[in-house]
């Protein structure tokens, strides 16, 4: 009875150790990646489902948003907005 609970012991030590050197490498790659993509000019603003497929999405790069129409086979340039650099949004209209 005494070596059963030894032998779970172990067991539960020996996973705890994987788990916890599983964590460790997988936050490593973290923030091996997440500063590698730091320098990247172009970003996600929004992405909006339409269909089981098909979405449109907004993608900022070099201070310009693209409104695109996203599906399995095409992409599609809807509109195109340069943002205003001081502030980082839409110029404003005149009145």
């Amino acid at each position: 009875m005494k070596s059963y609970f030894i032998e779970i012991f172990f067991i539960l030590a020996a996973l705890m150790i994987v788990i916890a050197l599983a964590w460790l490498i997988l936050r490593s790659f973290k923030t091996f990646y997440s500063h590698k993509n730091r320098d990247n000019p172009l970003s996600i603003k929004l992405a909006l489902p339409i269909g089981s497929r098909e979405k449109i999405m907004v993608i900022e790069y070099q201070n310009t948003e693209y409104l695109l129409g996203v599906t399995p086979t095409t992409i599609n340039l809807l509109d195109k907005t340069v943002l205003d650099l001081e502030k980082n949004s839409l110029p404003k209209e005149n009145q």
